[in-house]
């Protein structure tokens, strides 16, 4: 069974996070990194904008080699 959205991205790390916001150009909300509460909206945000699960997945599964440049 598939993770949700929420708790695939929550896996990443800060970098692997920022990374995909960048290469998808979604918006980051302001002082994401300072603290747990930011990095929630942050997760929230990205849920929102990567609704499709096969997108979220495939971006999740190629990120220890993300280009941007395959989008």
């Amino acid at each position: 069974m598939a993770l949700p959205h929420y708790q695939l991205l929550q896996n990443c790390s800060d970098e692997q996070l920022q990374r995909i916001c960048e290469c998808r150009r979604l918006p980051i909300p302001r002082r994401w990194d300072d603290g747990p509460e930011g990095r929630k909206r942050l997760l929230k945000t990205m849920v929102f904008h990567l609704e499709d699960h096969r997108n979220l997945s495939d971006t999740h599964h190629h990120l220890p080699a993300y280009q941007c440049r395959i989008l």
